[in-house]
């Protein structure tokens, strides 16, 4: 690992445990072992570490989800079907950067990023949209609602995401024991989205 995706996996740990607003350069520098000075020589302040972190993580995963639309060899259920696998792999491996986009997300404090955030999940909406949109034409998909497809989908990773002490009261584990961590309760999750979505697509055929 760069130095650079050091600081920023040590900055991300740290805003999505204390907060953007509650969390100093000072602290990152701490967590991450490196100097203050290094931190603004790559990303210029706290504000542009975090547009950094949004831009890389979240336009990696946007052209991912493009890869798989534009898959000629994929039906669209396939592609429903691996996008929800590429999202839950992605909010399981890196859910403190997913806390960090969601707060961002709702929030209007930091105009420029919270732009840049509401055009990543609208971007990745429209994708999955045009691939129901291409079902329903085909008469593979029932005619549902396409525009609320994308919510459905990642709506309940963002729930399990929330809160730590939520997910224990739910779904199991104790203190010691987050079930985020554990690969079966992933797959778990996995195998439900899709599910729901399969189930939801193809009710009505």
């Amino acid at each position: 690992m760069g130095t650079k995706e050091h600081i920023m996996d040590a900055a991300m740990r740290l805003f999505a445990e204390k907060g953007f607003e509650a969390t100093t350069v000072r602290d990152i520098s701490t967590l991450a072992d490196v100097n203050v000075a290094l931190i603004n020589y790559h990303f210029g302040s706290k504000e542009g570490l975090l547009q950094t972190i949004i831009e890389t993580r979240a336009k990696l995963m946007q052209v991912r989800i493009k890869e798989i639309s534009e898959n000629t060899q994929l039906s669209e259920i396939e592609k429903i079907n691996l996008i929800i696998e590429h999202y839950v792999e992605k909010f399981f491996t890196h859910h403190a950067f997913h806390k960090v986009i969601i707060f961002e997300l709702f929030s209007s404090s930091r105009e420029s990023l919270h732009q840049d955030t509401l055009n990543i999940f609208s971007g990745n909406s429209k994708i999955v949209e045009s691939i129901i949109n291409s079902g329903i034409k085909k008469k593979i998909f029932s005619e549902v609602d396409s525009a609320f497809c994308f919510s459905s989908m990642i709506g309940p990773m963002h729930h399990i995401m929330h809160s730590k002490t939520l997910r224990i009261k739910l779904f199991g584990g104790d203190k010691e024991t987050d079930p985020i961590l554990e690969p079966l309760f992933k797959q778990r999750v996995i195998k439900h989205i899709q599910h729901m979505m399969k189930n939801h697509l193809l009710a009505e055929k």
